[in-house]
This record gives structure tokens, C-alpha cells and sequence, in this order.
């Protein structure tokens, strides 16, 4: 798989899994996963807005899907449906052998 100008082998793969994360200013990381429209403005209230990550996890190494400043639930929503999406055709892919692995002759 090539993304962002690097190349993974994805054939082996055994864990994926994704990461949803908000890192604040002072470096301490809260997890996003499941945070709904008031969760997501309480944080905000707290910072003026949030860095985002939303990484794909494969086996042990990490592809940072996306990241950015964050600063209204309707931006952080539409991240994550981007992202759920990404994560499903991902998903597919893995899961399709031919697509994967690569015979040579």
C-alpha cells in the first residue's frame, strides 16, 4: 500500500486497529473514541481548540490518517466520518487476499 509517499506491506498484518485522539498543549492525550457533540464541547471549553489524530494502527506501527486543529463539534464530526469511511474500505482491502499479496511468476 503506498499512502502519503511511503510504502506499507500490508500483506502480513495481523492487529488493525484505529486510534481517535485529541492531544492537548501540554502534550496530555484524551481518547476520542465514542465522545458525542456535548463530551466534544466540553473539551473545547477547556481549549480554544483541540489537535486532532486519527491514526490507522498496523500491527505495531503507525499511520496517521489525519491531523489537525479542531475548533467546533460540526469540523470534528466530519473528520470522523472521513475517517470511519477510510477505515472501512481499509478494512475491506485487508480483508481481500488478491489485493494484498502480490504472486510474482
Amino acid at each position: 500500500m503506498v499512502y502519503r509517499g511511503s510504502v506499507y506491506n500490508v500483506s502480513n498484518v495481523v492487529v488493525f486497529t484505529t486510534r481517535n485522539e485529541a492531544v492537548s498543549a501540554d502534550k496530555q492525550v484524551t481518547d476520542l473514541r465514542g465522545f458525542d457533540k456535548k463530551q466534544f464541547n466540553q473539551l473545547l471549553d477547556q481549549e480554544q481548540s483541540v489537535f486532532v489524530r486519527q491514526v490507522f494502527m498496523l500491527d505495531d506501527r503507525e499511520v496517521v490518517y489525519q491531523a489537525q486543529d479542531v475548533d467546533s463539534w460540526s469540523d470534528f464530526n466530519k473528520m470522523n466520518k472521513r475517517f470511519e469511511s477510510a477505515a472501512k474500505d481499509f478494512t475491506k482491502f485487508l480483508a481481500d487476499k488478491k489485493k494484498t499479496q502480490l504472486k510474482l511468476k
